[in-house]
């Protein structure tokens, strides 16, 4: 049985990217992993595509925190998130597919969601990132920064150091769950699964006008009642 410890996650060490020339060296890099883990921190209460407010990525054991204020674009990340050589590892991947897709303006392909692989492998299903990060790594973290202000300037280092641990233990969770699902008959479901979610997360939000089938029972409206939903 895994024994949980608290981190101070004030020790996982980051480098900042708040310029274009900075993102495109660390884009020159990536192009040559064979891995890359993705997480976003975004505000979405009042707009229909959310707001970036940092990207975080990790690769070979180094963390890095993309300031999407401070950037002119974001578009470079195309070259990886679209590359059908480099596996985007993601934690309950639909709010991150759908803005990452809309800000770098790019489909995603070649996607492994650490929480689909762990259901396929009987870990629970709709396990959170806390509770999988307590679960594989016997690691306690403090997700008090959730619901914080992402766009507000400059962020606090607590906020900060929270984005870290969200990519850098995912990176060593990602290489237990490949692993095991390599010496187990799921490995090509979870990526025929992952697969089929991506796309229908792209075929959805490019289309504003059919948010409304998201909402379950949606489907199972009257027609008029579809169309008042659609407009609301």
């Amino acid at each position: 049985m895994t024994t949980t410890t608290s981190v101070d996650i004030d020790s996982i060490p980051y480098i900042w990217i708040d310029t274009d020339s900075r993102l495109e060296q660390c884009v020159n890099r990536w192009v040559k992993e064979p891995y890359l883990i993705f997480d976003t921190e975004f505000e979405r209460s009042n707009t229909y595509f959310a707001k970036a407010g940092l990207i975080q990525v990790a690769a070979s054991g180094k963390t890095y925190l993309i300031d999407p204020l401070a950037v002119s674009t974001l578009k470079p990340l195309a070259s990886v998130l679209s590359s059908p050589d480099i596996v985007i590892v993601l934690h309950s991947m639909s709010e991150d597919i759908d803005l990452l897709g809309h800000i770098c303006d790019c489909s995603i392909r070649n996607v492994f969601d650490s929480q689909i692989a762990t259901a396929f492998l009987g870990k629970g299903i709709s396990v959170g990132y806390q509770r999988l990060v307590d679960l594989m790594l016997g690691v306690a973290l403090d997700k008090g920064e959730t619901r914080s202000d992402w766009l507000a300037r400059p962020l606090t280092k607590k906020q900060l150091h929270y984005a870290a641990a969200d990519v850098h233990y995912l990176e060593d969770i990602y290489l237990k769950l490949r692993d095991q699902l390599t010496s187990s008959p799921w490995f090509g479901a979870v990526e025929e699964e992952c697969a089929r979610q991506v796309a229908t997360i792209e075929s959805m939000g490019g289309h504003p006008e059919l948010a409304y089938l998201k909402l379950r029972g949606a489907w199972d409206l009257p027609v008029e009642r579809q169309y008042v939903l659609q407009q609301l």
